[in-house]
């Protein structure tokens, strides 16, 4: 017979995690570490609450083994049916080491709405139906067991550990292939985030055609030469509201490089020289010298995910961002312009694999990554000239760090929180300025996104 003050304790817990809801009050991010369905509905939260409640074992009337698995199992049953309903950005099972979102393939609850008076309405009674179904019923039924018969109550417990054990069996299974971002990235998804980051760079085109600038070729000269122009543009693992964008952005400025060119633009005209999964060259003639531009993405293609396991997922993931990071090195030392599009990671470094918690404060505190950064900016001879990062308070995260290592390169930097929309359309400009050579205030008004309109969010700074 369990313990009433543990069913109550357990009743608790089941429960608490949602205290996390408070935070849409506070205005904490939904998708953030401690958003709703973050931290309080992960594994290790569960672990942390069964183990706060074994001191009270004894005023539990109940073993310290069987307090620990009756407290962490009532905890971690609330993220477990959260997985299973329709809506939302999943859980995030994995926090604090991961802040990716998880869902089961199979969600047959309504997802509840915010505020009581939304249950009197008739998506209100969708959603106590479903859960009356799909959650109270099943309850109901294990626990009438012993009303209906000596037999059942004997099979109760197999019945409710076999219950635990499909559970955790469809958790270890599925989670990581029926993340929230795969929910986010099937192919129809991937198209419309395509589509709409072409029509972002679109606006940013049309505005520097329309203005144009003066151009300045001495205060390129570190750029002339007789041998090819490399520009290598980089693309983090760029996540945002449960969307992983990196890959559109990269196919919306392929698409706009090889455009047909309008008035005096640089920016365009370009063949595909070749391609692959994650990169592409391009290349074309501006005067008399060829040009290369390289692009580089980080995230899985949508369609190669679908039919995925956990394990080849994770693991193909892993290769291709650590392939992309060791190109990112190699290009900083042998391209002569380079620029990264994605996430500062609190000043860590640059993000080529997923967003996580406690790595991210570590790095951010210990800056690791970015010691082989600094190592290839140190290099002699290097052909690198300039360095834009388009990701947020790259200015008050990096400046510093790359003027030590490398005191005559030029550098492009942000001076607050950039979104990943205007952030395309300023690195889309920044390509413009310097392909065209524009100086002075042309090529400040080039980088200015036209959508989020801030003349002091990105700068050039000339190297000594």
């Amino acid at each position: 017979m369990t313990p009433r003050r543990l069913l109550l304790v357990a009743a608790l817990c089941s429960v608490v995690a949602d205290v996390d809801s408070l935070g849409f009050f506070a205005g904490v991010p939904y998708e953030s570490l401690f958003g709703h369905r973050g931290f309080t509905h992960s594994i290790a939260f569960a672990l942390l609450l069964a183990s706060c409640a074994l001191p009270l074992a004894r005023w539990l009337h109940a073993r310290r083994g069987w307090v620990f698995a009756f407290v962490f199992l009532s905890t971690i049953s609330h993220g477990l049916l959260d997985a299973l309903t329709d809506d939302g950005l999943g859980i995030a099972f994995l926090s604090p080491f991961s802040n990716r979102r998880f869902f089961f393939p199979w969600r047959p609850i309504a997802t509840s709405p915010i505020g009581i008076g939304e249950f009197f309405t008739p998506d209100g009674m969708r959603v106590l139906g479903s859960e009356i179904l799909f959650i109270w019923l099943p309850c109901l039924l294990v626990a009438a067991a012993p009303l209906l018969g000596p037999r059942l109550w004997a099979v109760r417990s197999r019945l409710a550990g076999a219950l635990v054990a499909v559970a955790f069996g469809i958790a270890g299974a599925y989670a990581a292939a029926a993340g929230s971002d795969r929910q986010e990235r099937t192919p129809a998804n991937a198209q419309a985030m395509l589509t709409e980051a072409i029509e972002n760079l679109e606006l940013q085109t049309e505005k520097l055609a329309a203005v144009g600038g003066a151009a300045c070729p001495q205060d390129f000269s570190e750029l002339e030469g007789s041998g090819t122009l490399r520009v290598s543009l980089f693309w983090g693992y760029d996540e945002h509201e449960g969307k992983v964008h990196d890959r559109a952005n990269a196919g919306a400025m392929l698409r706009t490089l090889t455009d047909e060119c309008r008035g005096e633009l640089s920016a365009c005209g370009f063949s595909l020289v070749s391609r692959s999964t994650s990169a592409a060259t391009l290349a074309r003639t501006l005067g008399d010298r060829r040009v290369e531009v390289n692009l580089f993405t980080t995230s899985l293609p949508a369609d190669s995910e679908e039919n995925e396991s956990l394990l080849s997922a994770y693991l193909e993931q892993n290769r291709l961002s650590h392939a992309i990071r060791e190109r990112f090195y190699r290009e900083l030392v042998d391209s002569d312009v380079v620029f990264y599009m994605g996430h500062s990671r609190l000043g860590g470094g640059m993000g080529f694999d997923n967003q996580t918690g406690v790595t991210t404060l570590v790095n951010a505190v210990l800056r690791l990554p970015l010691q082989p950064v600094l190592e290839a900016l140190r290099q002699r001879p290097t052909r690198l000239k300039v360095l834009g990062m388009f990701s947020c308070r790259s200015e008050e995260y990096f400046r510093r760090a790359f003027q030590d290592a490398n005191p005559s390169l030029s550098l492009i930097l942000t001076t607050g929180d950039i979104g990943y929309l205007s952030g395309e359309q300023t690195s889309l400009g920044a390509l413009e300025a310097i392909l065209s050579k524009y100086c002075g205030f042309a090529f400040l008004d080039s980088m200015t996104s036209v959508t989020e309109y801030d003349p002091t969010m990105t700068y050039l700074i000339r190297g000594r």
